[in-house]
């Protein structure tokens, strides 16, 4: 089978979403680059376990990279996280088309995610406390806040979707027609995004040694923090009417 022809095949398959129902990250650049690899990944008979296990690898090498007080290194771990959501995308592609399913691989990605994204967090703040002048008690409050408000919203992801398979669909955020800035304003506390997208504003702010990108940090943590206040108050009013 070509590549042209698997190309197609995996299309069909994705069934090519509108912009704004994939996340930033999705469409650029990951989405692009992790066809490319798993077309290879098929035409070699790569397993999606093993594209999972890239995953995890990429994740853990990128946030040691990130962490290390060298801009080069920065550098270097920013693509490693690039890769890292690339194999996030391509093994369930591989999956599908290669039709090799099973609940060990559906566990194995929850567990690359349990590994690297306490990894890249680690690894930001690190980085903002190797800016000069940090204040090293806020940032740390602040990381703290928007790791725990990205667990929160990751979770009621997760029970909007099962609600959603029990037929109740009134807790989706999702808009009924196409709304580029709410698009836009979700895309800021997703967290593929905060690393494959945002993250380069730690390496320029590290970079620059400048305190510009802690108060940027400082407003992304009340943000995060509205965000997910809104959200827990949607719940409860929800479970309130009903």
């Amino acid at each position: 089978m070509t590549s042209k022809e698997i190309k197609r095949i995996v299309k069909l398959q994705i069934n090519r979403p509108k912009f704004t129902d994939n996340i930033l990250a999705d469409n650029f650049p990951c989405g692009q680059l992790g066809m490319i690899c798993s077309i290879w990944f098929i035409r070699h008979n790569v397993s999606p376990n093993f594209v999972t296990m890239l995953m995890i690898i990429f994740g853990a090498v990128g946030s040691i990279l990130f962490a290390i007080p060298d801009l080069w290194c920065k550098i270097a771990g920013y693509l490693c996280w690039v890769m890292w959501y690339t194999m996030d995308n391509s093994d369930g592609q591989v999956a599908r088309f290669s039709k090799r399913f099973s609940k060990y691989g559906t566990h194995m990605d929850l567990i690359a995610h349990l590994i690297d994204h306490p990894l890249m967090n680690l690894a930001i703040w690190l980085t903002l406390i190797q800016i000069s002048n940090a204040d090293i008690f806020l940032i740390s409050l602040c990381s703290i806040t928007v790791i725990s408000c990205e667990m929160i919203l990751r979770n009621f992801t997760t029970f909007q979707y099962y609600m959603g398979k029990e037929g109740d669909t009134k807790l989706s955020d999702a808009p009924s027609s196409p709304n580029i800035l709410k698009y836009i304003l979700v895309q800021f506390t997703l967290f593929p995004n905060i690393i494959t997208l945002f993250s380069w504003i730690f390496i320029i702010g590290y970079a620059m040694d400048s305190a510009i990108v802690i108060y940027i940090f400082y407003g992304w943590t009340i943000y995060f923090l509205l965000c997910t206040a809104r959200q827990v108050l949607k719940t409860l009013m929800h479970f309130y009417h009903s």
